[in-house]
């Protein structure tokens, strides 16, 4: 799948999802991602003005995944310190030797942001060790959250670095707005 046809899906799914926000999209806020190269949508839902989007790895599976891209739209104006902050509460309750950091939580697009890196070396859900970073993006009206997992081996500090920079260039903009607009129309 190329860039394009990614970030096509993507925006089409999103529509399906919120049937009657398309026209919004087009001239209001929207969340601006390009897929990663390689990975596959697998799973979709939406209830409540809520959707996720999970993409995995061509050739992988729900069940049997190494890597693992996930977009949440939430209908929330929580904001995003105080979500990753839920998040990283709960994977400690969960998981005895859970490793949380902060790595950031900057303005960006005239949004609110954080971004964590989490990790428990032994899931009590799955039985192998996770990994994930994940970014939290205020909205006007609604929550961003982009999450990228691995499962299985620590990801190297190079992963970890190729994937904060893809993060880096997910955004929440704006058409109407010259603060926050979206690059490449």
């Amino acid at each position: 799948m190329t860039r394009f046809s990614a970030r096509i899906a993507l925006i089409l799914t999103f529509a399906m999802l919120f049937p009657g926000s398309l026209a919004a999209q087009e001239t209001g806020e929207r969340l601006q991602i390009v897929a990663p190269e390689g990975f596959v949508e697998y799973r979709s839902s939406g209830v409540n003005g809520t959707a996720l989007i999970e993409f995995v790895p061509d050739g992988q599976t729900t069940e049997d995944w190494t890597q693992k891209v996930s977009l949440q739209f939430l209908p929330s104006i929580q904001e995003p310190v105080a979500f990753t902050d839920a998040v990283s509460q709960s994977v400690m309750q969960a998981c005895a030797s859970a490793e949380v950091a902060q790595i950031s939580q900057p303005t960006e697009a005239g949004h609110a942001t954080s971004l964590i890196l989490v990790g428990c070396p032994l899931s009590p859900a799955t039985g192998k060790p996770e990994y994930f970073l994940m970014k939290a993006i205020a909205g006007h009206d609604r929550l961003y959250v982009v999450q990228m997992a691995w499962a299985g081996p620590r990801p190297t500090p190079d992963d970890v670095t190729t994937w904060s920079v893809w993060l880096r260039r997910v955004v929440a903009c704006d058409e109407g707005s010259t603060e926050a607009a979206c690059a490449g129309g």
